[in-house]
C-alpha cells in the first residue's frame, strides 16, 4: 500500500523528514487507481504504518457502512472498527451498486496488499461524511 501525503504537489516525491501535513495510506490496484485510503491522517510515517497494520488485522472484524455523502449526496463507503473509521472510499459514486462494488474490491484486495516504502504527495481530499448510512445488504430506498 503506497503511503500518500495530503497537502502537497500531486506526484511529487517526498522524504519522511519533509512531512508537513498528515500522512494517509492509500491502497491502489494494479492499474494504480485508488481502492481505499485511511480514515484519518496520521502525524508521521511510523504511525501511518501502524494504521496499515491495524487495518490488515481488523478488516474482517470491521463494520462496512455505505451511504450518501453529506457534501455531495453521492455514495461513499467506510470501514468502522473500535468506534472510528479505519478506511474510506477514495472517491464518491453516482450509484449505490458501484459504491458497494468498490467496497467489495477493497475488501478483497486488503489481504493481498503489499506495503511500499515510497511516499507520494497527494492533494487534500475531504473526509466523506455519511448521512442515512446503511450496512451493505440493506435494501436501497
Amino acid at each position: 500500500m503506497p503511503v500518500s501525503v495530503r497537502d502537497g504537489d500531486p506526484g511529487a516525491p517526498v522524504r519522511d523528514g519533509d512531512l508537513g501535513a498528515p500522512v494517509v495510506w492509500r491502497l491502489v490496484g494494479a492499474n494504480n487507481r485508488g481502492l481505499g485510503q485511511g480514515g484519518s491522517g496520521q502525524p508521521d510515517l511510523d504511525t501511518c504504518h501502524a494504521a496499515v497494520k491495524e487495518l490488515c488485522a481488523a478488516v474482517s472484524l470491521s463494520r462496512p457502512v455505505v451511504g450518501p455523502s453529506e457534501l455531495s449526496g453521492l455514495w461513499v463507503w467506510r470501514l468502522d472498527f473500535d468506534g472510528r473509521s479505519i478506511a474510506v472510499s477514495v472517491r464518491s459514486y453516482l450509484r449505490q451498486r458501484e459504491c458497494r462494488y468498490s467496497l467489495v474490491n477493497f475488501l478483497d484486495a486488503v489481504p493481498r496488499a503489499r506495503l511500499t516504502t515510497g511516499l507520494v504527495a497527494m492533494p487534500v481530499r475531504r473526509e466523506p461524511r455519511l448521512t442515512g448510512a446503511r450496512r451493505p445488504g440493506a435494501e436501497a430506498r
